[in-house]
């Protein structure tokens, strides 16, 4: 008895006949009535198909989370790129400051051309003066 009581708490070690005990016309194994016991060999075709279903959806959402990783990073990368690019059109003219600097560019090529027709005549006296300093200092 006294090695029986070490053991008391597992049966594993105990054979099927000193496992089974009777108790009010009801069989109990290791302290289970054998009507709550329960034959899952019907339910091991669903349980494997279940397993490996959820395996499936494993090996999916990892391969999928890989390539959100990815897409992640790419997006990243892009939201840097157009964080610059808004900094630098940020310095440059918008549409109607540009329409004004093409007027004023045109008013600055009428004024240039104006002047280089005033210019005209005094390069011409220019010239003369030139010509006759050279012809004096050869006198």
């Amino acid at each position: 008895m006294a090695g029986r009581r070490a053991n008391e708490g597992s049966f594993d070690n105990l054979p099927n006949r000193d496992r089974r005990h009777h108790f009010c016309g009801r069989s109990y194994v290791a302290g289970i009535s054998e009507d709550v016991l329960m034959d899952i060999t019907p339910l091991m075709p669903w349980l494997s198909a279940a397993a490996l279903i959820i395996s499936i959806v494993g090996a999916v959402h990892s391969y999928l989370k890989s390539d959100s990783k990815k897409a992640e990073e790419k997006l990243a990368d892009h939201d840097r790129r157009i964080q610059s690019l808004e900094s630098d059109m940020k310095h440059l003219p918008d549409r109607e400051q540009s329409h004004r600097m093409e007027l004023a560019i045109e008013r600055l090529s009428g004024r240039v051309d104006t002047l280089a027709k005033s210019i005209e005549p005094i390069a011409a006296i220019s010239e003369r003066w030139q010509e006759l300093i050279l012809e004096e200092a050869k006198k």
